[in-house]
């Protein structure tokens, strides 16, 4: 395992263009809560309950804004399915009294519209599913299937839902506390708790598989790839779980602080800790890879493409790394905070915050590698 220095020193053709596009939402000091990328649209979700969903083309803002109040409350997690012929919809979870589940979708000209109960013609926002059921905060939804909606809430439950009629099919129930993290292949879904527990389900049979406990706090982060099931959480700690049996196979450790973030790969397993570290395993010997200091803070956001991926800290930075080595490839803004990182293609969308005049600004710029 090598601990890597960040130190910039790369060829021009890798880094990224200086000259971003840039636009800035009108967010009324609101908080960046997601961002959602489908092959048309960019989506940015507020705690104040509004959706920004702005168009883009491989990657480049062409221009377009629409607005939504799409929660009575807070916008917590966002997902999407995409079909043929340039369909689009969006389920989202948030707070707000029932109101705390819904499904948008899109014409093939890039119009929002919303689907009816019964029905799903296309009208201009005028009507919208609302899948009521939770009895608290939506914090994850998946969209596995082109009528499915899986949803995990605040009230230790997990619903899964038919939107050609929005019916709740069933509740997956034996948590106890929140379920703030939740993963889907195939015909399973895995799911990690305040209560310290994570589970794997059958989604077909709508049974529970397997309860793994081993962590000693709250789990944040859950990722599957249908063989093993990796949990992160507030124990300083990863572990490795066995799909078939339930059994801890490994537990990652040296961490120093909270595991909040982990993006699975086919080979490897990228870990991201509020101390501001960010790690590399190999996802078959759980062997550590590399180890950066990626920023003096927790880890906000981090997102892979291709041999390189993306950070944003609490320390106001977004930089890019090499996936290969840790090697720190740029650093592209300093603000006051980091919101999300996510590519798009060969282009990176960062989300971040200033303050200008007392007012906080949400600004998104989009950075492109040169082709």
């Amino acid at each position: 395992m090598a601990e890597i220095e960040t130190e910039i020193d790369i060829p021009e053709y890798l880094r990224l263009l200086k000259d971003p596009e840039t636009r800035i939402l009108d967010a009324n000091n609101a908080v960046v809560t997601t961002l959602h990328i489908t092959k048309f649209h960019i989506i940015i979700a507020l705690d104040s309950g509004i959706l920004h969903i702005l168009k883009h083309e491989n990657g480049r803002d062409i221009g377009g804004e629409i607005v939504v109040k799409a929660c009575e409350m807070g916008i917590w997690c966002v997902d999407s399915w995409e079909g043929e012929e340039n369909e689009e919809w969006i389920v989202v979870g948030g707070t707000g009294n029932e109101d705390n589940l819904k499904v948008c979708m899109w014409d093939g000209n890039g119009r929002l519209v919303r689907i009816t109960v019964m029905s799903l013609q296309c009208r201009p926002l005028v009507e919208k599913l609302k899948l009521q059921g939770h009895k608290s905060t939506v914090r994850v939804v998946k969209a596995p299937s082109a009528t499915t909606v899986i949803s995990a809430s605040r009230d230790a439950t997990i619903r899964i839902w038919n939107i050609q009629n929005g019916i709740c099919e069933a509740v997956l129930e034996g948590h106890t506390k929140t379920i703030r993290c939740l993963d889907v292949h195939e015909k399973i879904a895995v799911s990690g708790s305040y209560d310290s527990e994570a589970r794997v389900w059958d989604l077909k049979k709508r049974v529970c598989l397997h309860v793994m406990k081993g962590h000693e706090s709250k789990i944040y982060a859950i990722a599957t790839n249908g063989v093993k099931v990796f949990t992160g959480g507030m124990d300083k700690s990863v572990r490795v779980w066995d799909v078939i049996t339930g059994e801890c196979q490994a537990i990652l450790e040296g961490f120093t602080s909270l595991v909040g973030l982990l993006e699975l790969l086919p080979s490897s397993l990228l870990t991201a800790d509020a101390s501001g570290v960010i790690r590399l395993f190999a996802n078959q010997d759980c062997k550590e890879i590399w180890k950066v200091e990626a920023h003096q803070n927790a880890v906000i956001s981090m997102h892979c493409h291709g041999s390189k991926f993306a950070t944003g800290g609490s320390d106001g930075k977004v930089r890019v790394w090499d996936l290969d080595n840790g090697k720190l490839l740029q650093e592209l803004i300093t603000s006051n905070a980091v919101w999300y990182v996510k590519w798009i293609g060969n282009s990176l969308v960062t989300l971040f915050s200033n303050d200008i005049d007392n007012t906080m600004e949400v600004i998104m710029k989009i950075w492109t590698v040169p082709s």
